[in-house]
């Protein structure tokens, strides 16, 4: 399911809305179906904020992630998922913002399940390494924690990263701010001592 939302002055908006029933047709839409009162608009707006909760009719679990891709890639990347859970042996489900390429892929899986749980892991990588080759990143939207920190490195390099650890380090010195997440850790344990210890900060005297 495409939403797409029109705005504007009201005889703008409707020869819009013409214009792109008419492309989606020629794309070969099933159905292009227009709210015309804001109880049908919201209905289907309800589909998109349930289609998380929906895929729990599939499996138990999920593992969602936040790569993010230049729109023209979309299609590659979506075939490249659909690559991936082939590979791994894994349903994975696609929810996203088409407009600005932000890619939510859910990953299935059952949590009891160790071995697939390593499996998960491994397409999670993979795709987020995708989305790097074709010019994306690994967050388009919810950050970096944990479990992206160390592709970090394959965005930034160690020059860049010590940017951003001294800009850290200034505002954060006891690390009290999210610690080990965002940054690569090996380099966090290094750096993370102040001053004296970071060529960046040492440099300008901080």
């Amino acid at each position: 399911m495409l939403l797409i939302e029109l705005e504007g002055l009201r005889e703008a908006v409707e020869e819009q809305a013409v214009a792109v029933s008419e492309v989606c047709m020629r794309q070969k839409a099933r159905e292009v179906r227009r709210a015309k009162t804001e109880d049908e608009r919201a209905l289907l707006w309800k589909g998109r904020k349930m289609a998380f909760a929906a895929l729990g009719r599939v499996s138990p679990s999920y593992y969602t992630q936040d790569g993010v891709v230049p729109r023209s890639k979309i299609p590659g990347v979506l075939q490249h998922i659909g690559e991936v859970g082939k590979k791994y042996g894994l349903i994975i489900g696609n929810v996203f913002h088409a407009g600005d390429g932000n890619l939510h892929p859910l990953i299935l899986f059952d949590m009891r399940n160790a071995e697939q749980f390593e499996m998960v892991l491994a397409a999670s990588r993979d795709i987020l390494q995708y989305c790097i080759d074709v010019g994306g990143s690994i967050t388009g939207e919810h950050g970096v924690g944990m479990e992206k920190r160390d592709m970090m490195r394959q965005l930034f390099t160690d020059e860049e990263l010590d940017v951003m650890i001294s800009l850290r380090n200034a505002f954060n010195g006891e690390e009290v701010l999210n610690p080990e997440k965002m940054l690569p850790m090996p380099r966090m344990c290094r750096e993370i001592m102040g001053a004296s210890q970071n060529a960046v900060l040492a440099r300008e005297g901080m």
